[in-house]
């Protein structure tokens, strides 16, 4: 179980992310396309 512990950190994460970005004005795909990236490793 502990996969799906740091798969709901990383939702959490996404969603702090897509939030506090958006409010500083980038848009929450690049915010989204980024966080993919980094959880995937390109």
């Amino acid at each position: 179980m502990l996969g799906n512990n740091i798969y709901q950190e990383k939702i959490n994460e996404l969603k702090d992310g897509i939030l506090s970005n958006y409010y500083n004005g980038f848009t929450a795909k690049n915010v989204f396309l980024q966080t993919i990236k980094s959880v995937v490793g390109v």
